[in-house]
Formats: C-alpha cells, structure tokens, sequence
C-alpha cells in the first residue's frame, strides 16, 4: 500500500509539471504572436521570445519544434545583421545542443564544424566569448565519443584536442601572459592528454586511430607513422608534465608568487602520476604537496580536512588554492570525464571495513539512505602505502594505489551480464588516496551509479 500511495503521489507531480510546463509554452506562444503583429515576422524583437520558446520546448523534449524556433531566430539575425555575424553564435549553441539531445549526431557534427568555421573565418576581433565558445566545441566533440555511432570516436577525441587548443591559441591572443583565466584553459589541454592515454591504453575502440600521428613533409606530402601502445600513451603522458609546469610557472612567475597555488599544482601532478601508473613517484608528490601546502601557509586543520576522503580523479576543474577544492565538493557531486565514466556517480567513504560493509544490518542502511532507484550499489577498498609494501612481493594480485579493491555489488543488478559491465566501468575509476601527513592510507567506501 505504501507503495501504491508513492507511485500515485509520482504520477499527480509528473502530471503537475506536465501542466506547468504547458501552460509556459502557450505563454510563450501567446507573447510570440503579440510581438509578430506589433512589430512584423523578421523584428528583432522576437528573437529572444523565439530562443525562450525553444528552451521550454527541448525541456519538453519537443525537438523538432524547438530547432523550427532557433532556426527562425538565426534567420531573423541574418536579415537584420548579415549571414556570418558573431551573434549568431549563441542560436548554433543552442542548435547544437537540442540535435545532441534528439540524437541527430549528423546534423550535430555538421553544425560543430560550421560554428568553428565562423570563428575561424568570419570573426573579426577574437574575444573572450570565443575561448569559451571553443571549450563548449570541445565539450560537446566528448559528449560524441559516447553517444555518437562509435566509429566516430577518433574523430571526436582529434577535434575535441584541437578545439581546446585553438581555445588556448586565442586565450594567449588576447590575455596578458600573467591572466590567471589561462589556469582552466592550461588543464584543459592537460585531460585532453590524458582521456587520448586513456583510450590508448584501454584499448577503446578509438585507440588504435589515436595511435596514429601525421606531418607535412618538405615535399609538402602528408605522412603517418603508427606508434606503440606504450609509445603513444608515454607521449601523451609528457604532453601532460609539460603543460603543469606551464601551469606552475603562471602562479610562480609574477611579482608575487602564489605559492598555494603551485602546491596545488604538485598535488595535480602527484594524481597524474597515480593515473599513468607511476606509483612510487606518485607517493613521493603527495608527500611533497602535503609540505608546499604547509609551507606556503595554509592551515594543517583546512590541509587534513581536504586530504580525509578519496577523491575520483582527474579533478574535472583545477582548484588553485584549498577553499575553492573543499567547495567543490560542497557543491557538487563527483562525477568523472565522460568518455571515461559516462554515468552518474555518487560516493562515501568511512572508516567500517569491508566485512562491516557486507552485514546484513549495514547492507540495508546503505541500500536506504544512498541507493535509488535505478542504481547499482558497490563497497570497495583502496589500499594504502602500508598494505602496499607488505604485500608486493608475495601476494598474487597485489593491491594497487588509487584502483578499487574487493569490489562488491550489493544491491541493484539482474543479471551476470550486467555485473560484469558495471565492474568493467568501475575499475576503470581511479582515485586520489586518503592522506595522513601525506602518506596514501587505507580506506573502504561505498559507490552508487546508474544502471
């Protein structure tokens, strides 16, 4: 019965907001239709009125009638102001995004290419608003490595790369050398390199193509050569450390160095470390960051507060200084790079063990307070430095720094099948350890992800 009564009380809020949101659109249409005889059908008036309607639209997962909108509102932009004009990017935008969400990835990757040739071609003054128009480019080239038919993969990984770094080729155009805008825009370029290691060293479908580079000869012939796995992921690798001591140098080299900042950007290198397998030095880093944070004055109480939970890595933004990373978390929930783990994820550590985890009593506290509807449910354990030397020599599957461990699924998967994928996902997840005076410690948790 009780039941009974939720899905009920489900269905009079979904009929509710169905209403609601009716009701905004004939609004909309009513105030479209005011303007359309007060002011005539190509006034640019009813521009933003048109971009309105077709928000509510693609909420309403009225796709086609919401690209009818947008397009008006472009052609009534290019009557008023000419075919190529800057403004008409806001409108591809939008376009774009409402053919990703109807799964038009034709029509999508056209549109990409057509909004970057405008950039290229017909945009007279680069600004601000072009650097943030490319990294959206970039975004949505990732959201096509998963939801584009796969053999497009390469391609979007390749433009997505490229995107970013025409982002920072316009960024040093217009920025003085010192704008700390250029921190973002730098570790952009730093998880491009590491989603193409990823793909490279996963074996994704797109990992043989990525492992091809070109040049131009003198002759001015086109030639490839087709790297080694380890070659092309190693590559990739270094590509990233240079760009961190760009990174380091933007915070160093001014008249006053932030020196929060930089240790910040070794705790970044320690994680990009862990994530290429590099985990002697790894730890090594971390007790490193642990000290540049101490030294550069922040307090030991904000340091423990920041390093008492794993955290899923690479960071999706870079955080120059403590408060804005304890933020974050605040925030938001954790989720990773899409190519890499294209599903919501939710997590908590603490300090049960596993065997704890597993009780019965404590199965059914998590399965309440943590799991949805809808999601499968892990508890898992990361090892720290200790388990690590202990058992490297004779243990047979030695634990692994920042990788699950003892993965278990305790609630919310049917079939085999479904496991394994899942599990496959998961362990694909890498994690910055917990820390105590620096040193990775161990520690269990619980991870909630969509089926």
């Amino acid at each position: 019965m009780p039941l009974l009564l939720l899905a009920g009380a489900g269905n009079v809020i979904a009929q509710r907001i169905e209403i609601e949101t009716n009701q905004e659109l004939e609004s909309y249409r009513t105030e479209l239709d005011a303007l359309e005889a007060a002011n005539g059908l190509t006034s640019p008036q009813l521009i933003e009125t048109l971009e309105q309607l077709a928000d509510r639209l693609m909420v309403a997962f009225e796709y086609q009638e919401a690209h009818d909108s947008l397009d008006r509102a472009q052609q009534i932009l290019r009557i008023n102001e000419g075919l190529y004009t800057p403004s008409q990017q806001r409108i591809l935008q939008k376009k774009i995004e409402n053919f990703t969400n109807w799964g038009d990835w034709r029509s999508t990757r056209e549109l990409l290419d057509h909004r970057f040739w405008l950039y290229a071609n017909k945009t007279p003054r680069p600004d601000d608003t072009m650097v943030a128009g490319l990294l959206n480019i970039a975004d949505m080239h990732l959201r096509g490595v998963l939801e584009d038919n796969p053999r497009q993969q390469a391609n979007h990984y390749r433009r997505a790369a490229f995107m970013s770094r025409a982002a920072l080729t316009v960024a040093e155009a217009i920025w003085q050398p010192q704008d700390l805008r250029f921190a973002q825009v730098i570790y952009e370029q730093i998880r491009h390199a590491y989603l193409h290691g990823w793909a490279i060293q996963s074996r994704a479908q797109a990992g043989y193509a990525l492992r091809s580079i070109g040049w131009s000869s003198a002759s001015g012939r086109t030639r490839s050569m087709m790297l080694e796995r380890d070659q092309a992921r190693d590559m990739h690798r270094g590509t990233g450390f240079l760009y961190f001591e760009r990174l380091r140098k933007l915070y160093l080299d001014r008249e006053t160095p932030d020196l929060e900042a930089s240790a910040m950007v070794t705790l970044y290198q320690a994680d990009w470390q862990l994530l290429f397998q590099q985990r002697e030095m790894a730890v090594v880093t971390y007790a490193n960051a642990h000290a540049e944070l101490l030294a550069a004055g922040v307090s030991e109480q904000l340091v423990d507060d920041l390093f008492a939970t794993p955290v899923l890595i690479p960071e999706l933004n870079f955080y120059p200084d403590m408060s804005a990373a304890l933020q974050s978390r605040l925030d938001s929930e954790k989720t990773m790079l899409r190519p890499v783990q294209n599903l919501p994820i939710r997590l908590s550590f603490n300090e049960l063990s596993p065997e704890a985890l597993l009780s019965s009593e404590n199965n059914r506290t998590f399965a309440t307070a943590f799991a949805d509807p809808g999601e499968a449910l892990f508890i898992f354990r990361l090892a720290g430095v200790d388990e690590l030397r202990k058992r490297r020599w004779f243990a047979r599957n030695p634990p692994t720094l920042g990788v699950a461990q003892n993965l278990q699924i305790i609630i919310g998967v049917s079939s085999l099948e479904q496991q394994e994928e899942l599990v496959s996902r998961v362990n694909w997840l890498r994690f910055r350890p917990k820390l105590v005076d620096g040193v990775p410690q161990a520690a269990s948790g619980v991870l909630a992800s969509k089926l």
